[in-house]
C-alpha cells in the first residue's frame, strides 16, 4: 500500500469454473461477469478504523463460504505485503504474511466446516442431589445475643420546640436517626462444604452425525482468480498471484 489505509478490504478469491456471460451484473472481470459466483477459497486483509485489522481466510465447503474462527492480525502500514495461504494434504493450513507464519493449525478446528465430533449427551441431566455449593453456612455458628439492634433510633439530642402545642400538634416525637450500633441482618459465617462435589459437567458423547472428510484441503475446480474490493481511499495495489499444487 502506498496510501494510509482507512476502511478497506482486499481479498484474493479463487472461484469455481462457471460459464461466463456478457456484462449483466455488478461482479465484473474486464468485460464479462461470472453469474452466481461461488468462492472456492480466499485470503486477504480487512481494515476498518482502529478496531478491525485482520486477515480474512475463507474456505468453501459444499457450496457454503466459511470464515476462519481465528483472529489473524494483518499489516496496516503503508507498504505492500505478501499474503500466503497453504492447504496441506494432512488437512492442516498455514497463513503467512511476508513469508512469516501468522497462523496455522487443523482446518477442521479453525473453521466450522464439519459437524462437531462430540456433542452434549441429550439424555444426561444434573442429579437432583448434586451439591455444587463450595461454601455453606456454619451450622455451629450462632448469633450473638446483643446483635439485634434497630436500624433507626430516636435522636437523643432532639428537643421539643418551645412553641409545640400537644393539643394542636399532637404528641411530639423526636426524629429518627441511623443507629450507630446497627449491624444489619446476621448471617452465619461460611465454611467449606464437606459434601461439595464440584461444578457439574455435562458429559459429551460421540456425535452420531459426524462424518470425517479426509479432503478438506482439496480444491480442484479453480476457474477464475478475482479480487473482492471495498475501500474508501484509493492507493491499493496488487499483483503476482501464484497458485501451486505440491
Amino acid at each position: 500500500m502506498h496510501a494510509k489505509l482507512g476502511t478497506s478490504g482486499v481479498y484474493s478469491v479463487r472461484l469455481q469454473n462457471r460459464p461466463m456471460h456478457p456484462l449483466t451484473t455488478a461482479l465484473v472481470y474486464t468485460h464479462y461477469v461470472l453469474i452466481d459466483p461461488v468462492c472456492v477459497c480466499g485470503v486477504g486483509p480487512d481494515i476498518c478504523g482502529p478496531g478491525t485489522k485482520k486477515v480474512h481466510v475463507i474456505l468453501s465447503y459444499k457450496g457454503e463460504n466459511k470464515l476462519t474462527k481465528k483472529d489473524i492480525r494483518c499489516k496496516d502500514d503503508e507498504f505492500t505485503h505478501l499474503y500466503t495461504l497453504i492447504l496441506r494434504p494432512d488437512n492442516t493450513y498455514e497463513v503467512k504474511i511476508d513469508n512469516k507464519r501468522a497462523e496455522g493449525g487443523a482446518i477442521e478446528d479453525d473453521w466450522d466446516i464439519l459437524l462437531p465430533k462430540d456433542i452434549l449427551d441429550p439424555e444426561a441431566t444434573k442429579p437432583e442431589d448434586w451439591d455444587d455449593r463450595a461454601k455453606i453456612p456454619d451450622p455451629e455458628d450462632t448469633k450473638p445475643e446483643e446483635w439485634d439492634k434497630p436500624e433507626y433510633i430516636p435522636d437523643p439530642e432532639a428537643k421539643m420546640p418551645e412553641d409545640w402545642d400537644d393539643e394542636m400538634d399532637g404528641e411530639w416525637e423526636p426524629p429518627m436517626i441511623p443507629n450507630p450500633d446497627y449491624k444489619g441482618e446476621w448471617t452465619a459465617k461460611l465454611i467449606d462444604n464437606p459434601d461439595y462435589q464440584g461444578e457439574w459437567v455435562h458429559p459429551h458423547i460421540p456425535n452420531p452425525d459426524y462424518e470425517q472428510d479426509e479432503f478438506l484441503y482439496r480444491y480442484e475446480d479453480f476457474g477464475v482468480i478475482g479480487f473482492d474490493l471495498w475501500q474508501v481511499k484509493s492507493g491499493t495495489i496488487f499483483d503476482n498471484v501464484l497458485i501451486l499444487c505440491m
